[in-house]
């Protein structure tokens, strides 16, 4: 596990992924993903770790309630109709890429 996290992210990362799941238990669930595939598995176990530090109680639910709450509010700024844009779908990738 430290190699994908030393790879690509800073010490705190790793720091809050062994503190809540434990590195070990990491390392053994990265051993069933294909390989091709244990970034993002890191990345989102990280994000995880993070969430559930910072919201114990929500941890990334928060986050996806908070993003389901701006696209029916950004649903209702845009007239209620959907001009086919994908300014939701837009505005949703932009907020998961600024967390």
């Amino acid at each position: 596990m430290a190699a994908y996290l030393l790879l690509t992210f800073d010490p705190t990362r790793f720091a809050a992924v062994h503190k809540v799941f434990s590195a070990s238990n990491v390392s053994k669930l990265l051993l069933h993903i294909p390989v091709n595939r244990r970034h993002d598995t890191i990345v989102t176990i990280s994000y995880e770790a993070q969430a559930r530090l910072s919201d114990p109680v929500y941890s990334c639910v928060s986050t996806i309630l908070a993003l389901q709450q701006q696209d029916i509010l950004s649903s209702f700024t845009t007239s209620g109709a959907s001009n086919g844009s994908g300014a939701g779908d837009k505005q949703r990738f932009a907020m998961a890429n600024a967390l």
